[in-house]
C-alpha cells in the first residue's frame, strides 16, 4: 500500500511527501485579478455616486467573475497535474487548510483555498483512492522521522522561519542534515494517517525506526 501526504502553500501551491512541488508560474496574474476587480468596482461607485454599501453585491459578483476566470486558467492545470500524480498512490492525506487567522489568509483566499482542497479530495475519491483530511497543526514544526518538535531556548515550540528543517533531537538521523521544510510537513501529514492502515510495528518499519 502506497501512502502520500500533501502540504499546501502559496508557491509552491502543493508539495507531496515524495518530493514533488507544484509551482504557480502565473501567480502575479491571480493577485492582479483581485486588485483589478476591486479598482473597477470602486471607480464605478465613484462615477455613479453610489455608496460602497449599495455596490457590495456588485463588487462580490465582479470579483467572483474575474477571479474565477483567472483561477481557472492558472490553477486548474496545476490541480489536474497534482491529481494525476496522486493516482500513483493508494492512500492520500491532504492538509486540511484552515486559513482564517493565518498570516497569509488574504493570499490563500486569492488562490481559492480551502475550496481547491475540496476539489482535489472529491476528484481523488472518484478515482477510487482513500483520501483523508489531516489537521495542519504541528506539521511544520515536528520532525517527520521522530516526531520531535522544534523548540526555542525556553523549551517552547516555535515556528519554522527558514525554508529548511533540521531536527533538534541529536539521536535522530534528521539532526545530521537539513531537509526542505515543506517536504517535512508533507511527510508529517502522510504519517498522521498511517495508524488507520498499519499496526504499530508496521509503522515503525515503514518509518525506518524498527
Amino acid at each position: 500500500m502506497k501512502f502520500v501526504g500533501v502540504d499546501f502553500g502559496i508557491n509552491p501551491f502543493a508539495i507531496t511527501s515524495d518530493g514533488r512541488k507544484f509551482h504557480i508560474n502565473r501567480l502575479p496574474d491571480i493577485f492582479y485579478a483581485h486588485e483589478y476587480s476591486s479598482s473597477v468596482v470602486g471607480a464605478f461607485a465613484e462615477f455613479t455616486g453610489t455608496s460602497q454599501d449599495d455596490v457590495s453585491n456588485l463588487k462580490d459578483i465582479g470579483r467572483l467573475h474575474q477571479i474565477t476566470k483567472v483561477q481557472a486558467e492558472v490553477l486548474r492545470p496545476i490541480i489536474s497535474d497534482l491529481i494525476e500524480h496522486l493516482t500513483g498512490f493508494d492512500v492520500i492525506a491532504l492538509e486540511d487548510i484552515q486559513i482564517e487567522g493565518m498570516h497569509f489568509e488574504h493570499e490563500m483566499r486569492m488562490l481559492g483555498f480551502p475550496d481547491n482542497v475540496n476539489i482535489i479530495y472529491e476528484e481523488s475519491l472518484q478515482r477510487g483512492k482513500k483520501v483523508h483530511l489531516v489537521e495542519m497543526k504541528g506539521t511544520s514544526r515536528e520532525c517527520s522521522h521522530c516526531g520531535n518538535p522544534v523548540r526555542n531556548e525556553k523549551g517552547k515550540e516555535k515556528p519554522i522561519k527558514l525554508n529548511l528543517f533540521r531536527c533538534q533531537n541529536e539521536g535522530c538521523p534528521l539532526s545530521q542534515y537539513w531537509i526542505d521544510k515543506d517536504i517535512n510537513a508533507a511527510l508529517n501529514i502522510r504519517n498522521k494517517i498511517l495508524s488507520k492502515y498499519l499496526n504499530s510495528d508496521e509503522i515503525l518499519q515503514f518509518l525506518g525506526l524498527a
